[in-house]
């Protein structure tokens, strides 16, 4: 990875990138609801699809490293909606038979695909309840501490 890249990286505003993401899933998926011609959308989607898989892997990886940030929980809770509409997004598309050609041209089959978001969020569950037992235990005062502050 080039040096300018890891340095854009670094300056990612998670919440925003995760906002843009899901506004766009969130088109596709009410766009699916429409009688929409697949030999014209068709292509599309399944350029889209492919493009939030990368997208959200790419994010997700940066995330994680981040683990300092003072908003850290709250970008994960961001991060799994953003990932479970993708995954009903999928799903949807799926059910959709009229965009068969398209979607068996793509690189990795949904069943990869959905795996694969699904481990992350599984791993976004762990790192929010492993997160929030860190916070527990930093706010917690001890007998002791308690004593001595009321004592003041």
């Amino acid at each position: 990875m080039e040096e300018r890249e890891k340095t854009v990286l670094y300056n990612i505003a998670f919440q925003d990138n995760i906002y843009i993401l899901l506004r766009q899933i969130d088109t596709i998926n009410n766009g699916l609801k429409l009688d929409l011609e697949s030999s014209l959308f068709g292509e599309k989607i399944a350029i889209d699809i492919a493009f939030f898989d990368k997208s959200i892997k790419a994010l997700f990886a940066e995330i994680l490293k981040a683990t300092r940030l003072p908003n850290f929980v709250e970008v994960l809770h961001c991060m799994h909606f953003c990932i479970t509409r993708y995954v009903d997004l999928i799903n949807s598309v799926a059910k959709n038979k009229s965009f068969n050609k398209y979607l068996n041209k793509m690189e990795k089959p949904f069943s990869v695909i959905l795996k694969e978001h699904n481990t992350f969020l599984k791993t976004i569950k762990d790192q929010i309840l492993k997160n929030e037992e860190k916070l527990q235990e930093q706010e917690m005062v001890s007998t002791n501490e308690l004593t001595e502050l009321l004592s003041v």
